[in-house]
């Protein structure tokens, strides 16, 4: 699991691939942000990345075999994200 703590002037941070299972998930437990989520080089020729707004208890469900994720603050307050992923 990964706990993600960024202030109001944080840059976005890219997930890695090699900590996350197939089913993964990110929370945003606190503030806004954006989850952009861009497809694998296998997948770009049928896929295109796309972003995801979320706010306070939030919960996006995605497949991390299919997906590489980032993640960027917004908004003017403390922005903490909960990642993980399972089998």
């Amino acid at each position: 699991m990964f706990i993600q703590i960024s202030g109001t002037e944080a840059v976005g941070k890219h997930v890695p691939k090699a900590d996350l299972h197939p089913n993964a998930w990110i929370t945003q437990a606190q503030g806004e942000g954006k989850v952009i989520l861009s497809p694998v080089p296998h997948c770009q020729k049928n896929c295109t990345s796309f972003e995801v707004a979320v706010s306070e208890k939030d919960v996006l469900f995605f497949n991390a075999d299919y997906w590489r994720c980032s993640t960027i603050p917004s908004g003017s307050q403390l922005n903490l994200q909960f990642i993980s992923s399972f089998y």
